[in-house]
C-alpha cells in the first residue's frame, strides 16, 4: 500500500503572521488534521482550544488539544476553514514527526485518493445525498443534469457509465430494470 503525502499550509486566522507548511501524511482513517504538538507555537495563539481524547487505531487512548480557527490549504485545493489537534507524536523515519490530513479536511476541501495513482484528484462536487434521502425524493434543491462533465479527468469511458448507474443508485434509489436516463431516453443499464 503506498503513502500519500500532499503539501499542505495551515494558518492561523487569528494571527496570519504564523503559519506551518508541510508535506502531511493522507491518512483516511483519522478524521482531522493532526500535528505534532512541539509545533503548536508555531501557529501561536489560538481564539479557542480545548482537551480532546482520542482513540488510536490500536484502540489506546491519548489526550490532545484540538485548536480553532485555522485555514487549512491543500496544495492544488481550495482553502477551508477547520481546527487542528496537536497530539503527542513519536519521530517518523526522517526523524520528524508526520502531521496527518484526515477525511473531514479533505472532504471538506473537495479531495478524494486515487489509489491508483496514488494521489489525490479533485472530486467535482459537494455531497448533499444525505439531504435528499432525509426529505425523499421530493427534494427542495433543483438538480442539475448529469453530464460526463461531472466524472473524475482520466476516467476510462466504461467507468463513467458503471458511475452513473451507481450514482442514480445512490440519489434515487435502485432504478427500474428498464433503467431510462432522463436526458436521451436511451437505456443507461448494461
Amino acid at each position: 500500500m503506498g503513502r500519500i503525502v500532499a503539501r499542505t499550509k495551515v494558518t492561523n486566522l487569528f494571527d496570519e503572521d504564523k503559519s506551518v507548511e508541510c508535506g502531511m501524511l493522507v491518512d483516511t482513517g483519522a478524521s482531522a488534521l493532526f500535528l505534532p504538538s512541539a509545533w503548536k507555537e508555531r501557529l501561536g495563539k489560538f481564539k479557542r482550544s480545548e482537551p480532546v481524547k482520542l482513540q488510536l487505531a490500536n484502540q489506546d487512548i491519548v489526550e490532545g488539544e484540538v485548536c480553532w480557527p485555522v485555514e487549512i490549504e491543500i496544495e492544488g485545493f481550495r482553502p477551508v476553514s477547520n481546527e487542528v489537534v496537536f497530539v503527542d507524536m513519536m519521530p517518523g523515519s526522517t526523524g520528524e514527526p508526520t502531521p496527518l490530513l484526515g477525511y473531514v479536511v479533505l472532504e471538506q476541501a473537495q479531495a478524494a485518493v486515487d489509489m491508483l495513482r496514488h494521489q489525490l484528484v479533485p472530486v467535482p462536487y459537494l455531497d448533499l445525498k444525505q439531504l435528499k434521502r432525509a426529505y425523499g425524493r421530493q427534494s427542495t434543491i433543483r438538480s442539475l443534469p448529469r453530464s460526463e462533465d461531472h466524472t473524475v479527468p482520466g476516467m476510462q469511458q466504461r467507468h463513467r457509465s458503471r458511475l452513473s448507474v451507481a450514482r442514480w443508485r445512490l440519489d434515487l434509489g435502485a432504478p427500474p430494470r428498464a433503467c431510462r436516463t432522463p436526458a436521451s431516453g436511451r437505456s443507461g443499464c448494461r
